[in-house]
């Protein structure tokens, strides 16, 4: 039975039951996504402002971490600046050159796609930025038929 609501507040249950399903889906994604990646969400874990559960990054690995210090930015970033973030944030980014380190540990990670080249080249999340724009993935020699 539903409620007697007042006439000013109308509303619409195939909408409400339509977007009750679509969180439902998105719960078990992001369940099976934190399951693959190995993020253990636990059930008094509580959401941020943004709605991601908060959890240490000191505590993740070099490639989680990154992959979560993009997420919060919302947009590319250049290593230099990813490599601020992280270790303000706590992350400890061993070696001699800890940009390297960085660069090397994060390079194979599907996650992540480069954007642009050289000097100017940023990293980004692909599914957020799109493996399209991933420099390691395009091919530089063009056919002229």
């Amino acid at each position: 039975m539903k409620p007697k609501l007042p006439e000013w507040l109308p509303i619409n249950y195939e909408k409400l039951r339509a977007d009750y399903n679509e969180l439902r889906r998105r719960l078990r994604e992001m369940e099976k996504f934190s399951s693959d990646y190995g993020i253990k969400l636990e059930p008094d874990d509580e959401p941020n402002e943004n709605g991601a559960v908060s959890q240490q990054l000191s505590e993740l690995g070099l490639r989680d971490a990154t992959v979560r210090v993009l997420q919060d930015q919302g947009e590319p970033m250049a290593m230099g600046a990813l490599l601020d973030a992280l270790q303000s944030r706590g992350v400890e980014v061993g070696g001699e050159n800890p940009r390297n380190t960085l660069y090397g540990s994060i390079y194979g990670d599907k996650r992540l796609c480069r954007l642009g080249k050289a000097r100017g080249m940023k990293w980004g999340l692909v599914d957020r930025d799109g493996p399209e724009h991933d420099a390691r993935s395009s091919d530089d020699t063009e056919t002229d038929e």
